[in-house]
């Protein structure tokens, strides 16, 4: 009955399955849907594969080797490469594969529905899973039939497809030796170099790769650290498709592995079947060691660790066992200083093929007992000079601490030194013999996190730097050992560590009162002082609302400081005062020293000196107030008992222009006073003086040295009075000589400067008494002396051709008198613009050069203008081009000589 109930079963069974694979063939369940399998020439790489959820794909294998076909085939196409041969290898994947799985595999050559059966294979690969090398030519397709015999297994497994390559590709074998100082080396012994010219040995390991192997023989790679896997490549100089790829470590060698007292080792391992594999510990000075399981699973009892106490299997036993299957929790001590592990295993069930639960590598960690090389660390005092803290030290015997190096082979003999840091920045100089490359770690104590790595100079050269960021008191550790690789020549060195020094106020400035901006505070100089580049200074009020400051000295490296370099320093304040020194090295700045208290006094105000109290002044005049030094602004007032006058210098002279004081009036007296402004804070005091302003304005007259009294004049020109400081007004007054009976003529103008054009009234032909009177400070002044001119009569006359230039021998031919022409102001200061008028142009476009020579008829100075008007009016700008003096001024329009004026320069 049971086989009835198992026959149907089977048979509904297989006609869901018909009838699912007619509604959903999946990909790789025939040779329709083969998966492209990638072919990589002379190199495997797997890439997983699965029978699960296929169905009969109807292509039945038949032969020796095609056994226990049950469907559930899967399918994969190879195109075989320029070699025409490619190896087919699949393989077990621990802790995936079912143990019970059994994979057999069928090749095709021909087409799909047209295939030829090549043949089967069941057992020839990796872990009795099936393998077969496909030959042809070269693009030929070969097709994969894979299926589990008996079609009950469907775990994944691996498949790879390696095409041979068209070269001969190199050989070696290999040999690994420990070397001690945890490390080993492998020596590779090349034995052909197949087809090529030469071949290299490479590796992913860190050590220098080996060129230009043109021979067969030894050749040494490495050293490499003890439990590092490295990749080791057999080079093909022309054709890398034949390059070899041996996979080494260290694993079997039982090298002795030192491990640091105060640096745990802790192992991951995963172990197989027919393990036999040892391992070796020491500590580095005989302290026990302690190994601690911190997980495991291990078959049991099949399987098992031993344990001994001791360099070898000889050595005392402290566990022979698989502890239940469980290792963890087991712990084991070796008072010798040694631990000798060994690894038992059957041929089935590990963590290498995943099977029983047991994929996860064993953890376990093996320590030290001693004290860490750093607790043992050498003391060194921080000074303000490397020679004051330096140390002699040697590396000769000394083993390597363990602990991981950021510079050279990274397994170097090394020794450690200790110090409490004084300041925040400890600079740092180690220095060996020839062939000594030092390498510096800084640490911010022992076992604690890594603040610096310094490896920059070469060889037998000196290793100098600094760190900043320290806490004052806090013990730190650094390191030195040698960055090359190799025992260098010499191991003696000399190492030194110093701080930048503190510095204060020096003790006859500490406490002192009275200060003003001007005094000189100083700072203790540093020692070393050479190295000193500056000085920052700390000032803190010591009344609300208690400000802090700091200011960077601009004396450099020198010590005094005055008060006015703190911009905000204020009068009546105490403050208290820290110095910090900086170092050219960086830079870096120091630490501050202990603070001392100053404070400054009042503002010391300032007033009228006293050789101007009561006198008389011009507002041409200058007084002066009594300087103190720092001031910011001298503040002038001016009460003449009704109102009051201020004037601000903004600035440290305490010089008065008097006509600068706007309102300042002649024939009156002002009570002055001075107040300063010192670190923002002004003078409530002042010593009262008194100025008296002239009671009348100076006289003035026409100036003869421009326009000489009897002279004939064009209305064109024009003339100036002498200067009246601070004038605000010029009046000319014209009497008319040649017909008394007419009206005086008065003009006023704002300047000294009159054009004779613009005062209304003035007769051609007619001879003036011309007087000139000034207004300023609110008073006029009185007329001056006369001086006669007369205008000339109105001719008619040509326009000039001669381009000659003037020169001191035809000035008074008679070219200056020109209606035409103005130039105003004249005379004007050599730094301000004139502006030269022509009217009665001729022509409808001008083209207008202005030219000033000097009386020796030089050019100057010549500036082109462009004019469509019947007058111009242009601005020269003189710029300082010319010095003071008198010069003539020409112009000439459209290439001809318009006309000419004496232009005179102050």
């Amino acid at each position: 009955m049971k086989h009835l109930y198992k026959s149907f079963y089977l048979l509904v069974t297989l006609f869901l399955i018909g009838i699912t694979a007619q509604v959903n063939a999946q990909t790789g369940n025939s040779c329709n849907t083969a998966i492209p399998l990638t072919v990589n020439v002379n190199s495997c790489v797997y890439q997983t594969a699965s029978t699960a959820g296929l169905t009969n794909s109807g292509q039945i294998p038949f032969g020796a080797s095609c056994t226990g076909f049950a469907g559930n085939d899967l399918w994969y196409s190879v195109v075989l490469p320029a070699s025409g041969e490619v190896y087919i290898n699949s393989r077990f994947i621990p802790g995936t594969s079912s143990l019970l799985m059994d994979i057999n595999m069928a090749v095709y050559s021909g087409a799909c529905g047209s295939l030829s059966l090549i043949g089967c294979d069941e057992d020839s690969g990796s872990g009795f899973y099936p393998a077969s090398t496909l030959t042809g030519a070269p693009g030929a397709i070969r097709y994969i039939q894979l299926w589990d015999v008996g079609g009950n297994q469907a775990t994944p497994f691996e498949i790879c497809a390696s095409g041979t390559p068209t070269c001969t590709s190199p050989t070696a074998t290999f040999t690994r030796q420990c070397l001690g100082n945890n490390e080993y080396q492998i020596t590779m012994n090349v034995t052909s170099l197949g087809d090529a010219t030469e071949v290299t040995l490479t590796n992913n390991g860190g050590a220098p790769a080996i060129t230009g192997i043109t021979a067969t023989g030894p050749q040494v790679v490495g050293p490499f650290d003890l439990g590092q896997t490295v990749a080791i490549t057999l080079g093909h100089a022309e054709d890398a498709t034949c390059n070899v790829v041996f996979n080494l470590s260290d694993l079997g060698l039982t090298c002795e592995n030192e491990i640091s007292c105060g640096i745990d080792k802790i192992v991951n391992y995963c172990y197989g079947n027919f393990d036999n594999n040892a391992f070796l510990y020491s500590s580095p000075d005989g302290s026990p060691l302690t190994i601690t399981f911190n997980s495991g699973l291990i078959q049991s009892p099949e399987d098992r660790i031993i344990i001994k106490d001791g360099v070898d299997n000889n050595a005392p036993i402290l566990y022979n066992g698989s502890n239940g299957g469980n290792l963890a929790g087991l712990i084991r001590t070796a008072t010798s200083g040694s631990i000798y592990l060994r690894v038992l295993s059957d041929a089935g069930g590990s963590c290498q093929d995943g099977s029983l639960g047991l994929g996860t590598p064993w953890n376990y960690t093996v320590s030290c007992e001693g004290l860490p090389p750093c607790e043992a660390a050498v003391e060194l005092v921080s000074q303000t000079t490397f020679a004051a803290s330096e140390i002699g030290a040697d590396l000769s015997g000394v083993p390597f601490s363990g602990a991981t190096q950021c510079a050279g082979p990274g397994n170097n003999p090394d020794l450690y030194f200790k110090f409490t840091a004084v300041g925040t920045v400890t600079y740092f100089r180690v220095q060996g013999g020839a062939g000594f490359d030092p390498a510096v770690e800084v640490f911010e104590g022992c076992g604690q996190a890594q603040l610096a790595c310094t490896n920059e100079a070469a060889e037998g050269l000196r290793e100098l730097f600094w760190v900043t960021g320290l806490t004052p008191g806090q013990e730190y550790v650094y390191r030195v050992y040698h960055a090359g690789a190799g025992a260098p020549a010499t191991t003696a060195f000399q190492t030194a560590i110093a701080h930048i020094p503190t510095v204060q106020l020096r003790p006859s400035d500490c406490g002192a009162t009275g200060l003003v901006s001007t005094s000189i505070i100083r700072s203790t100089t540093p020692n070393p002082n050479f190295l000193t580049s500056g000085f920052i200074w700390e000032f803190t009020e010591l009344e609300a609302p208690f400000n802090v400051y700091e200011v960077n000295s601009p004396n450099g490296g020198n010590p005094q400081f005055r008060i006015y370099w703190f911009a905000d320093y204020q009068y009546g304040r105490s403050y208290s005062v820290r110095i910090k020194a900086v170092m050219y090295q960086g830079p870096n700045i120091g630490d501050y020293g202990p603070a001392c208290t100053i404070s400054l006094s009042d503002p010391v105000g300032s007033a009228l000196q006293p050789s101007y109290d009561n006198g008389f002044f011009q507002l041409c005049d200058i007084v002066k107030a009594v300087p103190v030094s720092g001031t910011s602004n001298y503040r002038w007032t001016f009460d003449d008992g009704t109102n009051v006058l201020e004037y601000n210098s903004n600035s440290s002279n305490y010089f008065l222009p008097l006509q600068n004081v706007n309102g300042l009036e002649l024939g009156t007296s002002y009570a002055v006073n001075v107040y300063v402004t010192n670190g923002g804070v002004e003078t409530t005091t002042s010593i009262e003086r008194t100025i008296n302003m002239a009671g009348a304005v100076s006289n003035t007259s026409l100036n003869p040295a421009f326009l000489a009294c009897g002279s004939t004049v064009s209305l064109g020109q024009w003339t100036q009075a002498f200067p009246v400081c601070s004038a605000t007004a010029f009046t000319f007054r014209f009497e008319n000589l040649s017909q008394p009976l007419l009206p005086v003529i008065e003009k006023v103008n704002p300047t000294r400067v009159i054009i004779f054009s613009a005062v209304p009234g003035l007769l051609p032909g007619d001879t003036y008494s011309v007087t000139v009177k000034a207004a300023a400070g609110g008073l006029v002044g009185d007329y001056s002396t006369a001086c006669e001119i007369t205008i000339a009569a109105l001719v008619e006359r040509p326009i000039s051709t001669t381009t000659a230039s003037p020169s001191a021998n035809n000035v008074d031919a008679g070219i200056l008198d020109n209606s035409d022409l103005t130039v105003y102001p004249n005379p004007v200061s050599a730094n301000n613009d004139i502006v030269v008028v022509i009217s009665d142009m001729k022509e409808a476009q001008q083209n207008i050069i202005v030219e000033i020579y000097d009386m020796n008829g030089r050019l100057m100075q010549s500036e082109r203008f462009g004019n469509n008007g019947m007058t111009f009016n242009g601005k020269v700008n003189l710029d300082q081009k010319v010095a003071t003096g008198v010069y003539i001024l020409k112009t000439i329009v459209n290439g001809a000589v318009q006309g000419n004026q004496k232009l005179i320069i102050e």
